[in-house]
C-alpha cells in the first residue's frame, strides 16, 4: 500500500529511535498520535505492537500486530513484527510461519534473515540458525546481530575458532557493543574458560546494566571459579545444546540405567564392589545438579559483586535450599544417633524437595509454577504421612484414641503404597515443568 505525505514517516523514524533507546512511554504516546492521524499505515501499528510487547501487554501487542498485517498484508515488516510477538508468546509454529512469510515477501532484506536466525537459535536449531545468519551476512556483511548469532551457533556446534572469528569481527567494528561482549563471554564459558569470560561479562554489564544475558553469564563465570562447580558447568553447557526432548530422554535413560544396575547388584551381591561406586557416583552427581546453583549463589552472597548480581528471587531460593540441606543433614544425623527410622525417612523426603524449591523461578510463571507447587505439596504430604505415624506410634509408643489411630494408620499405608512413585515422579515432573514453555 502506498501512503502519501511525509509527516507519518518522520514520526515513524522518531518512534523507532525512541524504541531503540527503550523510551517506551514516549514512543507509545507518539505512535498513538500517529495512529489517530494515519490509521491506515500498517507499520505504525507494528511499532506500537513492539511497545506493548516490551511493556508486557501481550494481548494488545498481538492485536496491533494482526491489525498491521490486515492493513499491509504485502509488507514484510508487518509479518516480521507479528512473528516477534508470536515468538514472545511461545507460539513457535505460528511465529515461524510469519517469519517465512516475511522472507518470501522480501528475500533480500538482511533484517528478516537475521531475526529468523535469532528465532532458530532460541529453538536450539543450531545448523538452521547458522544458515540463516549466513544469508543475512551475505546481504549485509557488517550486520552485527547476524554476526553474533552466527558466533553463538558455531559455538553450539563445537566450531570454536570460527565462532571467535565471527565475534571478533563484530567487536573490532563496535567495541562498545554490549551484546557482542556477552556473546564472547558465553562462547568462552562453553570452552570452559570462565576466567577469560568474566571481563567480557563485566564490560557487557558496564555498557548495558540491565542486560539479563550478561548478568546470568557473570554469575556462571563467578561460580566457575570453584573447581567442583566448573566440572558441573561443563555438563550444564553440554546438555544446554540439546533440545528439551533429548535432554529429558538422557535424564530418563540415566535413571533407567541406575534402576537396572541396582537390580543387577541385588541379584549378584558379589559384584557390589564394582557396581556400588557407580550407583553412589550417580546419586552424588544427581544431587549436585540439584543443589549446585542455589548453594553456589549462597557462596556468592559473601562476594560484594555477587550480591549485586543476584536477584532477590535467587537470594531467596539460596536461603531456602541452604536451610533445606541443613534440615536434611540434621535429620539424617538424628536418625543415625537416636536411632529412629522416621528421621532417616524424613531426611530423604526433605532432600528430594530440593529440586522443586531450587527450580521454582526456572518455571514459566503461571501454570508450570502452580503445578510445581502442587507436586511439592503432594511430596510433603506423602513424606509426613510416611514418617509421622510410625514415629508417634512405634518410636514414642503413643496411644491415641481409636479414630486418630485409624487415621494415622490409613495415612501411613496410603503413603507407603505410593511413596516411591511420588518421590521418583516428582523429579521427572520438575524436569518437565522447567522445560515447558506454555503459550502466553
Amino acid at each position: 500500500m502506498n501512503h502519501s505525505g511525509g509527516t507519518w514517516q518522520a514520526r515513524l523514524h522518531m518512534a523507532t529511535d525512541m524504541i531503540g533507546r527503550q523510551q517506551w512511554t514516549e514512543a507509545e504516546r507518539l505512535l498513538k498520535e500517529t495512529v489517530m492521524q494515519t490509521p491506515e499505515v500498517g507499520r505504525v501499528h507494528s511499532l506500537l505492537s513492539m511497545v506493548f510487547a516490551a511493556t508486557n501487554r501481550l494481548d494488545l501487542a498481538e492485536e496491533e500486530a494482526n491489525h498491521a498485517v490486515a492493513l499491509d498484508p504485502d509488507d514484510y515488516f508487518t509479518h516480521l513484527m507479528l512473528a516477534r510477538i508470536l515468538g514472545t508468546r511461545n507460539r513457535f509454529a505460528e511465529a515461524e510461519r510469519e517469519f517465512l512469510n516475511a522472507i518470501g515477501m522480501c528475500p533480500t532484506e538482511p533484517l528478516v534473515h537475521g531475526e529468523y536466525a535469532g528465532f532458530l537459535l532460541g529453538r536450539k536449531r543450531w545448523r538452521e540458525a547458522l544458515e540463516s545468519a549466513n544469508r543475512a551476512l551475505a546481504l549485509e556483511p557488517e550486520n552485527d546481530d547476524a554476526l553474533q548469532t552466527r558466533s553463538l551457533a558455531l559455538s553450539m556446534l563445537g566450531k570454536q575458532d570460527e565462532s571467535h572469528d565471527a565475534i571478533d569481527a563484530s567487536l573490532r567494528r563496535n567495541p562498545n557493543d554490549s551484546r557482542a561482549h556477552a556473546t564472547l563471554g558465553w562462547s568462552l564459558l562453553h570452552e570452559n574458560r570462565p576466567k577469560e569470560a568474566l571481563p567480557h561479562f563485566r564490560e557487557a554489564l558496564r555498557l548495558e546494566p540491565n542486560s539479563e544475558w550478561a548478568r546470568l553469564g557473570i554469575l556462571e563465570a563467578m561460580r566457575a571459579r570453584f573447581l567442583p562447580y566448573r566440572l558441573l558447568l561443563m555438563y550444564f553447557m553440554w546438555i544446554s545444546r540439546l533440545q528439551a526432548r533429548y535432554a529429558m530422554g538422557l535424564i530418563f535413560g540415566l535413571y533407567i540405567g541406575y534402576v537396572a544396575l541396582s537390580r543387577v547388584q541385588a541379584a549378584n551381591p558379589n559384584w557390589s564392589w564394582l557396581i556400588s561406586p557407580v550407583l553412589i557416583g550417580y546419586v552424588a552427581f544427581a544431587l549436585s545438579t540439584w543443589v549446585a546453583h542455589p548453594l553456589m549463589n549462597a557462596v556468592l552472597l559473601l562476594d560484594p559483586f555477587g550480591r549485586l548480581a543476584l536477584t532477590p528471587e535467587e537470594k531467596r531460593v539460596s536461603y531456602v535450599v541452604l536451610g533445606t540441606v541443613v534440615a536434611a543433614v540434621s535429620m539424617l544425623l538424628a536418625g543415625i544417633l537416636i536411632p529412629a527410622e522416621a528421621f532417616l525417612s524424613l531426611a530423604l523426603f526433605t532432600a528430594v524437595t530440593i529440586p522443586l524449591t531450587s527450580n521454582f523461578y526456572h518455571c514459566d510463571p503461571g501454570i508450570p509454577r502452580v503445578l510445581l507447587l502442587v507436586v511439592l505439596g503432594v511430596l510433603v504430604a506423602t513424606g509426613l504421612a510416611f514418617t509421622i505415624p510410625p514415629f508417634l506410634i512405634v518410636d514414642l509408643e503413643w496411644r491415641p484414641i481409636p479414630i486418630i489411630q485409624l487415621v494415622l494408620v490409613l495415612a501411613f499405608k496410603t503413603a507407603s503404597s505410593f511413596a516411591w512413585i511420588v518421590v521418583i515422579g516428582s523429579q521427572f515432573a520438575v524436569n518437565f515443568l522447567t522445560s515447558w514453555t506454555p503459550r502466553r
